[in-house]
C-alpha cells in the first residue's frame, strides 16, 4: 500500500511578525502546477517526497500504514527557522493531538531533506507507537539508534543503495559503517 499524498502536507515553516510561530492553517500550501511540483519550492518538494518514500518504505516493508499505523496525518514544515529568521541546523519529529510533524531545517543552505534523515524522522513515530520506548537517557539512545538504522533502511530501499552516513548529504552527522569515526559516538559529561 502507499500513501497516497492525501495523507502527507508540506509546508514551509513560518513565524509572524512577533516572533511566535504560525499554525499549520496560517501556513500558505505548496501547489502543483499541473501534475507536476512547481521547481520553486524545491526544499518542499523534495521534503514531500521523502516524507512519501517513509511512508512507503514502512507501508511496503514492514506492514506499517502511517506514523502510527493508523494512517494518521503527516506534517511536514520545512525550512525551519528560529524566531530571528536564522536556519535551525536541525531535524525534529513530534506529535501534537494526533497529527505528526517532522520539521526540517536547513545547514549552510543545504537543506536536511535527504531520504536518511526524514527517514530516521519518521522512524521516531514508529518506534515510539510500536514499542513505547522512550526517548530520554538510555532508553533515548536507544531510539536514536534505531532511528539512524530505519533511516538508512529508507535511503535503501527507495534507491537500492545506501552511503551508510546521517545526513551524508549534507553533513555525516552519525556514520552506520564506521560509528568511531570522527571521534563517534561522542562522549558527553565527566
Amino acid at each position: 500500500e502507499t500513501c497516497g499524498s492525501q495523507y502527507i502536507g508540506t509546508k514551509y515553516y513560518g513565524v509572524n511578525s512577533f516572533g511566535e510561530i504560525k499554525n499549520w492553517n496560517q501556513l500558505s500550501d505548496i501547489s502543483l502546477r499541473g501534475e507536476e511540483w512547481d521547481l520553486t519550492h524545491q526544499m518542499a518538494t523534495t521534503s514531500q517526497w521523502a516524507a512519501q518514500q517513509s511512508w512507503e518504505t514502512f507501508a511496503t516493508e514492514f506492514g506499517w500504514l502511517g506514523p502510527d499505523n493508523e494512517s494518521a496525518p503527516l506534517r511536514v514544515l520545512t525550512d525551519w527557522k528560529d524566531e530571528q529568521g536564522k536556519p535551525i541546523p536541525n531535524a525534529r519529529y513530534f506529535r501534537d493531538q494526533g497529527i505528526h510533524y517532522i520539521y526540517l531545517g536547513s545547514l549552510e543552505g543545504k537543506p536536511f531533506a535527504t531520504l536518511d534523515l526524514v527517514g530516521h524522522e519518521y522512524a521516531h513515530a514508529f518506534i515510539s507507537t510500536a514499542s513505547g520506548l522512550g526517548n530520554q537517557r538510555e532508553a533515548g539512545a536507544i531510539h536514536e539508534g534505531l532511528a539512524d538504522i530505519f533511516g538508512v533502511l529508507v535511503e535503501y530501499y527507495s534507491l537500492g543503495q545506501a552511503n551508510w552516513e546521517i545526513g551524508g548529504e549534507i553533513l555525516a552527522i552519525r556514520n552506520l559503517a564506521d560509528p568511531h569515526l570522527d571521534e563517534l559516538p561522542k562522549v558527553w559529561g565527566p
